[in-house]
């Protein structure tokens, strides 16, 4: 069983590695084809950039430097600790994240070395690879150790290799020497990914639907007709059941949701040029890039509602040299051609979120049910972030990590690093420390009412009683709560703000981007400001602001927030 993870269907599957692995030979004519679509490297500038990047420094990670030729295919640099070549246990230091070694292992840099030596012509890129691949090869032998552990990690590293080698199919030597290296385990990493797809009993997770576009893409390059039709087949099933009407994702996560869309639209594109177009699956992506379009920042970047580990299917060039992914990419990967990206309405609600906008604000409100067991969500019901311009002021507390720090990960998702209200101290989602993807949906959270400058929502995860939020745009944000109920009790919110702030008496100011903010807190409650550290990045930690706000007395009661901007 996975470390942190108790409940979720992943955790329970038995990988059973095929007993025979196939010889197909890798189809140059369908990686031209593939070559042509937009999951594969074509501005040479960048590319050649990242190349040398990677070759001279390797590549950030999970917040983490990493250089495989140095510190190997199976180890987390950050500790040093090194799981074992053919599996078995050991003592794991703590701050240790398995997820290194499956990062590193997905091989990203792939299309990026193929692309430089497309647009430069120098060998000694498509040699590195060549080396790059032997070597992983060498340190993990098949079906055992840390890098066959999970199957979707496998179907990623495949996927980038296909890249790889469709970015390289016009040119001879080259294409012959990677397609020498890479074949062989194509056909292994394609017979293991179709034999152990994580289509367990519980609940739908990005793990089925990733590990089937990474053997659509195997399959396209190695013409099995067998893979693509397995692979077609389960993603259109895990389209339709993860991918919701409104274009959202069942896994309550914004860096999720375009994970999956990733590995949908280029599967997509897969499947159209083997001549085998699946419109539910095209009509899939266009629905998530609508949620796309609404869930974008006016800074182009995304919140990070839900987990966000910064996971990608495949990292075209141009795309991954930013310090936070910009989403309007997403609409190239959309076939057959780019998607018209329509204007967002002021007012955009779908099954869990809302996202109101005018011309100068962009405000998320986190309000709505969620799956079974919660695996990728936070307790973040009402939770709001919001943007003014490209100052993106009040932020969501991010992610930070998985099993290498569970007390970070239980923190940064509980409710108390929301901005959210709390009543009593109290958790209103309950969840398990020592399960890291399990939360339950006890709060029973749904929107009440719209409008083009606001929003509702409620919930009752506090022993029954009904927290009610009011979300409005005026010259900035009005926050309105109420909370029903008898008797004394606590009130606590924080408030997690980017720039630098102070507090006067009931007013807190801040000055973030050459704008100045104001708070202006509700009367009877107290405040203050404490520096804290949130996560923008898996793996890393950044200074904030926590405006803390507390009220004891009567239930029920109301309070109003106000939020503006000198601007």
């Amino acid at each position: 069983m996975l470390p942190g993870i108790r409940r979720l269907a992943v955790s329970k599957l038995k990988m059973r590695f095929p007993r025979r692995i196939p010889h197909l030979e890798v189809d140059r004519a369908s990686l031209r084809c593939l070559a042509d679509t937009p999951a594969c490297p074509s501005e040479s500038d960048p590319v050649i950039a990242a190349a040398d990047r990677f070759l001279v420094g390797g590549i950030n990670l999970l917040g983490r430097d990493m250089q495989p030729w140095i510190e190997g295919w199976r180890s987390d640099p950050r500790t040093g600790f090194t799981w074992p070549a053919g599996g078995g246990k050991r003592s794991i230091p703590p701050g240790t994240d398995v997820k290194a070694p499956w990062e590193i292992s997905r091989f990203y840099f792939a299309p990026w070395l193929a692309g430089a030596t497309a647009a430069s012509g120098d060998k000694r890129y498509a040699d590195a690879l060549c080396e790059l691949v032997t070597d992983w090869e060498a340190e993990n032998p098949p079906g055992t150790g840390v890098n066959w552990q999970v199957p979707m990690e496998a179907s990623i590293r495949a996927a980038n290799w296909v890249i790889a080698l469709a970015t390289l199919s016009d040119m001879d030597s080259e294409f012959d020497a990677i397609a020498n290296a890479m074949e062989a385990p194509l056909n292994l990493h394609g017979a293991f990914v179709a034999r152990n797809l994580e289509l367990g009993p519980g609940p739908p997770t990005n793990h089925s639907l990733v590990g089937a576009a990474g053997l659509a893409l195997v399959g396209v390059a190695l013409r099995s007709r067998q893979w693509t039709r397995l692979a077609r087949m389960t993603l259109e099933e895990q389209a339709r059941r993860q991918v919701k009407a409104d274009g959202s994702h069942v896994e309550g996560s914004i860096s999720y949701h375009r994970f999956c869309m990733e590995a949908l639209a280029i599967a997509a594109w897969a499947f159209r040029i083997s001549g085998d177009a699946s419109e539910a699956l095209e009509e899939a992506v266009t629905k998530m890039l609508d949620f796309t379009s609404a869930y974008t920042r006016p800074d182009g970047t995304a919140p990070e509602l839900g987990d966000a580990d910064d996971g990608r299917f495949v990292v075209p060039s141009g795309m991954f040299a930013h310090e936070k992914i910009r989403h309007e990419y997403l609409r190239w990967l959309v076939p057959p051609e780019p998607y018209d990206i329509k204007e967002p309405a002021p007012c955009e609600v779908f099954d869990a979120y809302a996202f109101l906008r005018n011309r100068r604000d962009w405000i998320s409100f986190r309000c709505g049910r969620f799956g079974k067991y919660g695996g990728h969500v936070h307790a973040d019901q009402l939770h709001v972030t919001w943007s003014r311009g490209e100052r993106n002021v009040l932020l969501d507390p991010g992610t930070g990590d998985y099993t290498g720090n569970p007390d970070l990960r239980n923190r940064l998702r509980s409710a108390s690093s929301h901005n959210a209200p709390i009543l009593d101290g109290a958790e209103p989602n309950r969840w398990d420390a020592g399960d890291l993807f399990y939360m339950s949906d006890n709060t029973k959270a749904e929107l009440l009412s719209r409008g083009d400058d606001h929003v509702q929502g409620r919930h009752s995860g506090y022993a029954g009683r009904a927290v009610t939020r009011e979300v409005r745009l005026t010259n900035g944000l009005r926050i309105d709560d109420s909370i029903d109920g008898n008797g004394e009790h606590a009130l606590n919110w924080t408030f997690v703000l980017g720039g630098q702030w102070k507090l006067e008496g009931g007013r807190a100011t801040g000055a973030l981007g050459g704008a100045q903010f104001e708070i202006i807190l509700p009367e009877g409650c107290e405040g203050g400001l404490e520096p804290i550290e949130i996560s923008t990045a898996y793996g890393e930690l950044c200074d904030a602001t926590a405006l803390q706000v507390a009220w004891k007395g009567n239930l029920p009661a109301r309070f109003g927030f106000r939020f503006a901007a000198a601007d």
